[in-house]
Order: structure tokens, then C-alpha cells, then sequence
């Protein structure tokens, strides 16, 4: 389920907003002048979708409108309202309604759980202006070398969101070799069984065999290279390129026997492949922006930026407020959200050198194509828009306000 139009009347007591959404393109940005409510829509929508105990923006209560509608993508609309208290003079109460895609409207009170049903439907991930910084708990051992106290178990510290990212990625990969080396261990456990049996495989010819042992060997090295393999596993890549060197001297013996192998080493690289894609994609964006700067993902480091001639590592918290910026934001695209959500984005310009900005919907075009989400963009940077002006919606007062 996707949300199709976002429309706010009343809002301030000043503006009626109405902004569809490009559904096909994945892509809407809304812009204006300051004080038109670009940035109150998306704390409205993330309050709404994400009102949980992290999420203590009271934007719902405290900010005027009359009617807030969400529109989803089956016709059907939720509608809130809000209502001055007759008791307190500042307390406002929500009312909510529901609308079917039929047009009917549906009782809330015996109906309610079809709220939370949408809210579990609709993923929101909200990335705030306020994003290069982490909140961290010290009450137990971080990879940031911090180790708590007894005294000091219910502080914070704040961290480079980069730095966060970073171990985060590590997990991520660890996770998914996991996955990779149960599989492998399940298959190795099978195999001879499998090859006796000969059951449930596919016998593969000559050709198909080279091929598939080429295409493994790549996907090997690219593995490697992107980090999610350790450099150490080269030893396997070396045991295909000798495959392939004695490919001549093959019998028809085992041909089965590679076959399986070859199908095996294809269901583990599978688990991997995902990974793989979004690893590739954030290296090739993030280094098509970096000048005199290189990032790589290592499996023990993660985040690996060097100058690109000596090797020599450069930390991570040091990188320029625009390089940790770009690194930040498509991380988090590309590794924090789930198929379908709606990513809102406030002032994605923020510390972007106008030549980036330039790049930036080119940018995320590329995430949406892989990650299939949707994003809306608030933004004053006509350098962002560039000639994308047919997804953009502006924002003003009606003549009539």
C-alpha cells in the first residue's frame, strides 16, 4: 500500500496544501517560499505514521490545521480533524475519520484497528535535517572505544553518524555471511548424499559448466572487492580458476559432480547478492562525488576512505560536513528502509556543493530503481529540482486566504 495524495487545509489558519504524489517516478518535491509549511507536512506525516514513545514530535497537537488527509493508493482516505478543547483553552483534541475506497465512511470506533492496519501497511522514514550525529548509549562496549562506567550507564554520547553507519554495515554483513555459511554448511552436509542419489539436480554440458565457473569466479572478485567477502577467501577463487585451467581434461565423470558444485556455490552467492547490489550502488555514487577521496567497505573497518593515491585512511569524523552529508544520506536509503516506504527528505541540499545538488535525483533514481521506495523531498534548491520541474509541486497561499 502507497500513499497517493497528501492535502492540509487550514493549516497555520493560512495555507490549503494539496500534493499528489508521482507514484510512477517514486519522486515528489514539494518547494516555496519559508513559512509556507514544506517541512510541518513531513513532520505531519511521520507523526501520524510513526507515533510511537521515539517519536516525541507533538506536531499533530500543537501545529493549526483544520483537515489533514492521507490519500493511499486503493481510493481509500483517512481524514483528521482537529478540535479546540471546551475544557482547555490550548488543548486541541483529533478527531479521525475513515474513508473507504468505495466513499463510504467507516465507523472508527468498531473499525479502529483499520487505522493501525494501514500505519503497518505504509513504511514512513522521516531523515532530518539534524543528521550527521548519533545518540549513543554508553551502557556497554561500542567499536567507538568508549566503555561505561557503572556511574555512567544512563549517559549518552554523541557520535559521527558515519561512524555509526559504518559498524552498522558491519553488522549487515556479518549478518548475511551467516546466512551464506549455514547454507554452505547444509549443502557440504548433503553433498555426497546428493551425488549418489543423483536426484534433484541439473546436469549441465561442458559449456554450461565453463560458464557458470567463469561467472562465479567474477562474482567472487567482485565479492572481494566490495568488502562482504574477506581478501583471505581468495583461495576458493583460486580453486575455480583452476577448475578452469583443467576445464580440457574433464570427463564425463565428473561433470555431474561439478555440476552440483556449481549450483551449490550459485544458492550461496544468492544469500549474498542483494548485499552485493547496494554495496555497489553506494560506492559508485559516493565515489562519482568524492574528489581526491576514495571509499571502499572493508569486512573487518567498514567505511574505508583513503586519498586516493598514498592509500593513506582518512578518519571518518573528519571528512568535510558535504562529504559525511552525501555518505550519510545514501547509506541510510539504501540500507535503513524497506521495499515501498516513503522516504521524506527535509532539505537534501544541505552542505551539497551545487555540482552535487546537480546529481542528486540522478542519485536517487538509482536507489529507487533498486530499493523500490518512494521519496518526498522538501526543499529550496532549484539546483536540486534541475529539469525534474514536471515532480515537483509548489507550495503558496491561495488568494482567497
Amino acid at each position: 500500500m502507497r500513499i497517493k495524495q497528501i492535502s492540509i487545509f487550514g493549516l497555520f489558519g493560512l495555507f490549503d496544501h494539496i500534493i499528489p504524489l508521482n507514484l510512477e517516478e517514486r519522486i515528489t518535491i514539494i518547494h516555496g517560499l519559508n513559512g509556507l509549511g514544506k517541512t510541518t507536512i513531513l513532520r505531519l506525516i511521520n507523526k501520524f505514521f510513526n507515533n510511537n514513545m521515539y517519536n516525541t514530535d507533538d506536531v499533530l497537537n500543537t501545529i493549526p490545521f483544520e483537515r489533514f488527509e492521507i490519500e493511499l493508493d486503493d481510493n481509500s482516505k483517512i481524514e483528521i480533524f482537529q478540535k479546540k478543547s471546551s475544557v482547555y483553552e490550548n488543548n486541541v483534541h483529533l478527531i479521525y475519520k475513515l474513508i473507504s475506497s468505495d466513499g463510504e465512511e467507516i465507523n472508527i470506533d468498531e473499525n479502529y484497528n483499520l487505522i493501525y492496519k494501514i500505519i503497518d501497511e505504509v513504511p514512513i522514514h522521516f531523515i532530518r535535517t539534524d543528521r550527521l550525529f548519533k545518540h549513543i548509549s554508553t551502557n556497554k562496549t561500542s567499536s567507538f572505544g568508549y566503555l561505561a562506567s557503572k556511574d555512567e550507564e544512563r549517559k549518552t554520547i554523541t557520535v559521527a553518524t558515519v561512524k555509526v553507519y559504518s559498524d552498522d554495515l558491519l553488522d549487515i554483513i556479518e549478518a548475511k555471511r551467516s546466512e551464506a555459511m549455514d547454507l554452505a554448511q547444509e549443502l557440504d552436509r548433503t553433498f555426497p548424499i546428493r551425488l549418489i542419489k543423483n536426484t534433484h539436480q541439473e546436469i549441465l554440458d561442458k559449456s554450461q559448466l565453463y560458464k557458470k565457473l567463469t561467472e562465479l569466479t567474477e562474482q567472487r572478485k567482485l565479492l572481494i572487492e566490495l568488502g562482504i567477502l574477506a581478501k583471505e577467501d581468495k583461495k576458493d577463487l583460486q580453486k575455480e580458476e583452476y577448475f578452469q585451467k583443467l576445464f580440457e581434461q574433464i570427463n564425463e565423470n565428473s561433470i555431474y559432480a561439478l555440476s552440483i558444485y556449481v549450483q551449490d556455490e550459485e544458492q550461496k552467492f544468492a544469500k549474498l547478492n542483494e548485499l552485493a547490489k547496494k554495496i555497489k550502488l553506494l560506492i559508485e555514487i559516493i565515489n562519482k562525488h568524492y574528489q581526491y577521496k576514495k571509499l571502499s567497505i572493508d569486512k573487518k573497518n567498514g567505511f574505508i576512505v583513503d586519498d586516493g593515491n598514498s592509500n593513506k585512511n582518512i578518519p571518518l569524523d573528519v571528512l568535510s560536513s558535504g562529504e559525511q552529508h552525501i555518505l550519510v544520506l545514501m547509506y541510510e536509503l539504501l540500507f535503513k528502509t524497506k521495499p515501498n516506504t516513503l522516504v521524506l527528505i527535509d532539505e537534501p541540499e544541505i552542505s551539497l556543493h551545487i555540482a552535487w545538488q546537480k546529481h542528486f535525483l540522478e542519485n536517487l533514481q538509482k536507489v529507487a530503481e533498486l530499493v523500490k521506495i518512494d521519496f518526498l523531498l522538501a526543499t529550496h534548491s532549484p539546483d536540486i529540482i534541475q529539469g525534474y520541474w514536471d515532480l515537483t509541486v509548489c507550495l503558496k497561499r491561495l488568494e482567497n486566504k
